[in-house]
C-alpha cells in the first residue's frame, strides 16, 4: 500500500505551523564556483565529465549544481557522481537520457558542506532529516542528489525531484531539516550533498535569500526574481533550490533552472510547464567577473 506524504500528515497532525571562475572572498567562507558546458570533448549520453582542479582527484568533495539556461533546455532530474577511474566528478541526467550539447550548470564547491544518506534510522515515509542547521528553522540551505556517495561503490540514480522542508517539534524527528521527494512516493536510500549558506556574505549583505514566486512576478513558467544581489547583474552566479514553508505549502515536481534577460534573473520550470503560485525558493547569489 502507498503511503501518503509526510509533510501533509505532519502539518495536519498539527506539527507545522565550459570556463571557471573562482570565487570572490566571502567574509564566512571563501567559496569556489564556475560554469561548465556539455560538449562532444566532456559529455557522453547522459553523464558529463567536470574537469576542474577544485574537484580533479578529490572524491571527498561535495559539489552542488544548479542549471543554467543560456538557450538549451535539459529536462531532466540532475545529480552528481564520482568516477575513480578518471577520478572526476561528473553531471548526470539521472533517468539516463543524453544532455543535450551546450547546456550549462553552476557548479557550486562548498566549503563545509556535507553528505546526508538516506536511511531506515532516519527517514520516514518521503523524507529524510539531518542535522545540519538543527534548531534553526530560518536557515538557508542547497542540496543536490550524490548517486554514489560512497566512491567506488555502485550509484543508484533517482529520476525524482527533491525539496527541502524543516520539520518542526514533534514525537519524532523533530526540529530538523529534512530532504524530501516532491512526488510524495518514498524516499529511496540514496545521499545528497547538503551546504548551510546562511552565513555566507557577497559583500556587505547576506549571499542568499527566500524569493517566494507568487502573483505578479509568474510569468508562465518563469519567475522574475527582484532583488539588490541579482537585479541589472548579468554576470552573477545564481543557485536555487525549492524549500517547503509553512507559508509556502507547495510541491514543485519539476526540473529547475536559472537564467537572465531584460535587467532580472528568473527560476523557471525546464519542461515549460507553469510556475506554481506561492512557491518558495532559496536563492545564493555569488559575484562574477564584472559583477
Amino acid at each position: 500500500m502507498k503511503k501518503s506524504s509526510l509533510i501533509p500528515s505532519l502539518l495536519r497532525s498539527g506539527l507545522a505551523a565550459t570556463a571557471f571562475l573562482l570565487a570572490a572572498s566571502l567574509p564566512a567562507a571563501a567559496q569556489t564556483y564556475f560554469r561548465v558546458t556539455s560538449g562532444g570533448g566532456n559529455t557522453s549520453g547522459s553523464v558529463l565529465t567536470i574537469d576542474h582542479p577544485s574537484l580533479n582527484g578529490k572524491p571527498k568533495a561535495r559539489p552542488l549544481v544548479t542549471q543554467f539556461w543560456s538557450g538549451v533546455y535539459n529536462a531532466h532530474p540532475v545529480g552528481v557522481q564520482y568516477d575513480n577511474e578518471s577520478a572526476r566528478w561528473q553531471i548526470v541526467n539521472e533517468d539516463g537520457v543524453g544532455i543535450p550539447a551546450s547546456a550549462q550548470f553552476n557548479v557550486l564547491v562548498p566549503k563545509g558542506g556535507k553528505t546526508v544518506l538516506a536511511s531506515a534510522a532516519n527517514s520516514t515515509s518521503n523524507l529524510t532529516v539531518f542535522s545540519i542547521a538543527k534548531g534553526n528553522p530560518q536557515a538557508r540551505l542547497l542540496a543536490t542528489h550524490v548517486a554514489n556517495p560512497t566512491p567506488g561503490f555502485p550509484a543508484t540514480y533517482s529520476s525524482r525531484y527533491h525539496g527541502l522542508y524543516y520539520v518542526p517539534a514533534g514525537p519524532s524527528y523533530g526540529n530538523q531539516w529534512s530532504i524530501y521527494t516532491e512526488n510524495t512516493e518514498n524516499i529511496e536510500a540514496i545521499g545528497f550533498h547538503v551546504a548551510d549558506v546562511t552565513k555566507l556574505k557577497n559583500g556587505e549583505s547576506p549571499a542568499s535569500f527566500i524569493f517566494t514566486a507568487a502573483g505578479g512576478n509568474i510569468f508562465g513558467n518563469y519567475a522574475v526574481i527582484e532583488n539588490a544581489l541579482t537585479n541589472d547583474n548579468p554576470f552573477a552566479f545564481v543557485f536555487v533550490q525549492h524549500v517547503y514553508l509553512p507559508a509556502s505549502p507547495t510541491y514543485l515536481n519539476k526540473p529547475l533552472g536559472v537564467y537572465y534577460d531584460n535587467g532580472r534573473w528568473r527560476i523557471f520550470n525546464q519542461d515549460l510547464s507553469a510556475m506554481p503560485d506561492n512557491t518558495a525558493f532559496v536563492v545564493l547569489v555569488l559575484p562574477g567577473s564584472g559583477s
